[in-house]
């Protein structure tokens, strides 16, 4: 059994909530979370090193191509949009502590661990605004599309916000820490965007 499945159980237990005084849950959003769910076992800890075999790509990049093709394919339904943001997030938080367990200098960690902050800020930000622009929602998955405003937006501010830690995130070479600025400022007006939406 997989980790990351327990991120779903909040929006899950929201939709069975309302879905029990409706009856089933819909056949949509079953059908919607089985096709997901082989997409978060490749993604699991134990898979990641077969499903990205491309040795340049971080485990995160090679979710967001497998991300962008489940969209491509069949356009998620709410829920199938939260089991995506519950796989990124682990592998994110993989990545991280990778990082963290890592032999690199503190500057180039540093860099490495914002770097790795804004990627989960952007990963919340567009399931925000993917669901934001949904034509339709189905009514039983209204409560998790309310909770995700609430929740993914606060949690992105939270990110956004936050001082970068010690004093070593400006050393060592390039333009970096200025495009991290810039990145942020970017991610910060994108969800001023779906606030006013």
């Amino acid at each position: 059994m997989t980790q990351w499945y327990v991120l779903l159980s909040a929006a899950v237990s929201l939709l069975s909530a309302s879905a029990a005084r409706a009856g089933e849950l819909p056949e949509e959003v079953r059908a919607d979370v089985q096709r997901i769910y082989v997409l978060g076992e490749k993604f699991d800890k134990s898979h990641i090193s077969e499903t990205c075999t491309e040795a340049e790509e971080t485990p995160f990049r090679c979710f967001r191509q497998a991300f962008m093709k489940a969209v491509h394919e069949k356009e998620p339904t709410v829920t199938g949009y939260v089991v995506l943001l519950s796989i990124g997030t682990l592998v994110l938080a993989d990545e991280r502590q990778k990082t963290i367990d890592s032999p690199l200098n503190e500057g180039e960690k540093e860099r490495a661990l914002q770097a790795n902050s804004l990627d989960t800020a952007e990963l919340l930000i567009e399931t925000l605004e993917r669901v934001a622009s949904k034509p339709k929602v189905l009514s039983q998955e209204l409560p998790v599309a309310e909770s995700l405003r609430k929740t993914l937006r606060s949690r992105a501010e939270a990110i956004l916000t936050q001082k970068p830690q010690g004093r070593s995130v400006a050393s060592g070479s390039g333009p970096r820490p200025r495009d991290d600025r810039d990145r942020r400022d970017a991610l910060l007006t994108r969800l001023t965007d779906i606030e006013t939406k």
